[in-house]
């Protein structure tokens, strides 16, 4: 009972600490050869943006932070490795380009690992970095969740919101090898599990009828009554992992083709050796869509 009590009060911490931290990260605008009165409108942008989502306001770009990983930042797993990197469920990058010398346009990204994944809109705003600031996180509301303002020029330029007038949705992403193997596996296994469960059933049948008069037809039938439990449980087995398998194999499946295509989709998906208490397993590791 102490070993509970204390496991619980242990668990209980580990769960205050992981919450502790704020959910939604900030990194800092990507703008290249800004003059130099406003050379500060990509970090000022950014800790206007966190103080708003009560975010932290991360020290790299994001381009910077996907190179650290050794991936692509345009790619939503990359996303998804950036965000874990961090321990954020949401992060907020983008870019700035000029329109004249009082006048950006900021392109915003929020990026959600819950999903749905990934909306981006585009703002234009003008003045001091400090109005510019106010302006961006007046504008940017809507984007994360808040009211929309009543002048707001906002210009979509990204997904996604599926229901309504939009922007042009991306071309639908292709269903990956990744995927195909894990459906082709799991109706492998399903099959070959149906097939013991049937050889189990037919032996129950045979046993039966077996006869069991003398000693030798008694260790003949506890023999086959021995394989036809070690069929039933192998074929339970592979019957419950091929249906699971074949299950996450659909969710996968119609997962990327809803999605943009990407050519790092599957760069993080593989099969791995890891040892476990009285033997191994092959465990299947990637970035969820």
């Amino acid at each position: 009972m102490t070993r509970v009590v204390v496991l619980s009060a242990l668990m209980c911490a580990l769960a205050g600490s992981a919450w502790a931290a704020p959910a939604t990260g900030v990194f800092p605008l990507s703008a290249p050869n800004l003059p130099m009165r406003i050379a500060s409108a990509p970090e000022e942008l950014a800790k206007a943006l966190g103080a708003e989502l009560d975010a932290e306001v991360l020290k790299i770009p994001i381009e910077d932070a996907a190179i650290t990983l050794e991936c692509e930042a345009e790619a939503g797993s990359c996303l998804d490795k950036v965000a874990k990197n961090y321990k954020k469920k949401i992060i907020v990058f983008g870019s700035i380009t000029m329109v004249d010398e009082d006048k950006l346009k900021v392109t915003l990204t929020r990026y959600d690992t819950m999903g749905p994944d990934r909306t981006q809109k585009a703002f234009t705003v003008e003045g001091t970095v400090e109005e510019m600031s106010e302006r961006l996180v007046q504008l940017s509301r809507p984007l994360f969740g808040g009211g929309k303002v009543a002048d707001d020029p906002v210009e979509p330029v990204g997904p996604i919101d599926p229901i309504g007038p939009g922007p042009e949705k991306p071309s639908s992403g292709s269903i990956s090898n990744g995927t195909w193997a894990i459906l082709g596996t799991g109706v492998l296994a399903a099959g070959i599990g149906v097939g013991f469960l049937v050889k189990a059933y037919d032996i129950s049948d045979q046993v039966g009828r077996a006869p069991n008069s003398t000693l030798g037809e008694l260790h003949e039938l506890q023999a086959l009554e021995n394989r036809g439990q070690r069929d039933m449980v192998i074929g339970g087995v592979l019957t419950a992992v091929g249906g699971a398998a074949i299950v996450y194999g659909v969710y996968r499946a119609v997962t990327e083709r809803h999605a943009p295509s990407s050519p790092e989709q599957t760069a993080l998906r593989r099969w791995q050796p890891m040892p476990i208490r009285g033997g191994g397993a092959l465990v299947f590791t990637m970035e969820l869509p």
